[in-house]
């Protein structure tokens, strides 16, 4: 029985800052269908790993293959394009539109239009915005200004902005940070159900080891630039040299 091909491939992945390295020969297999979380203490490299799959930053050395095709020399929106899709710790949105225009404008440039909103499938894509606001829980909040609402509220609205490009692989840099418990708990039932209903393939960095373990198949450990270890969360926890640079005793 052969070994399925990962959605996403890593390997040996560098990338260096003058004389800092950030990212240091870093091997990664995320197989299809599977949630991943990539944790570690601040400064340990997870978000310039990120911006490496995503192409917002250039690898120094190594290849990262998505669906078997080479993706470290292709700009963010072929990568996009490609169906990979990510959230930032801080929301990349638009705030003096609405809900419904952010979305809107997402699916316009999906669709090849730029951000224009007027073509002739735009009723469709209106329909198309509306289904993806009330996927995540919004949809009262269409018309509102994304400024005026909460910060969680402005995580769901770039959700949405996220799932218009219909991605295969979905990347959350820290969902659930600077929100309430109640809406923290909310995200991750959220996060479940669409990557259940999507069938899609998840990867996300998150310092709650209580979200990690509901929501991630699978942990790697990135410490000074490094996967220090892999494993499930069970497996993690039980690694000395994971609970005395990151989990404590």
């Amino acid at each position: 029985m052969t070994t399925p091909q990962p959605i996403l491939e890593l390997a040996r992945v560098s990338k260096a800052f003058g004389g800092v390295l950030a990212v240091s020969e870093v091997n990664l297999h995320l197989r299809r269908g599977l949630r991943y979380a990539l944790v570690g203490p601040n400064g340990a490299g997870k978000s310039t790993l990120f911006n490496l799959i995503t192409g917002q930053l250039r690898c120094d050395a190594g290849k990262i293959l998505f669906k078997a095709q080479p993706i470290q020399h292709l700009t963010p929106d072929r990568i996009c394009k490609l169906g990979i899709a990510r959230t930032f710790q801080i929301s990349s949105i638009f705030p003096r539109l609405s809900a419904l225009k952010n979305v809107e404008v997402a699916l316009a440039i999906h669709q090849g239009k730029g951000a224009s909103l007027m073509p002739k499938n735009y009723p469709y894509r209106q329909r198309r915005a509306i289904d993806l606001l009330r996927d995540v829980g919004l949809h009262n909040q269409l018309f509102r200004t994304v400024g005026t609402l909460s910060h969680g509220e402005q995580k769901l609205v770039e959700l949405a902005v996220t799932l218009a490009i219909e991605p295969a692989l979905l990347i959350l840099d820290e969902p659930t940070a600077g929100v309430g418990v109640r809406e923290r708990w909310g995200m991750v039932e959220l996060i479940d159900r669409i990557c259940r209903e999507k069938e899609l393939t998840l990867m996300l960095c998150e310092h709650d080891m209580g979200v990690v373990a509901e929501l991630c198949d699978w942990v790697a450990v990135l410490h000074r630039g490094s996967v220090l270890a892999e494993g499930t969360v069970d497996d993690i926890k039980q690694e000395e040299e994971v609970r005395r640079v990151y989990l404590g005793d």
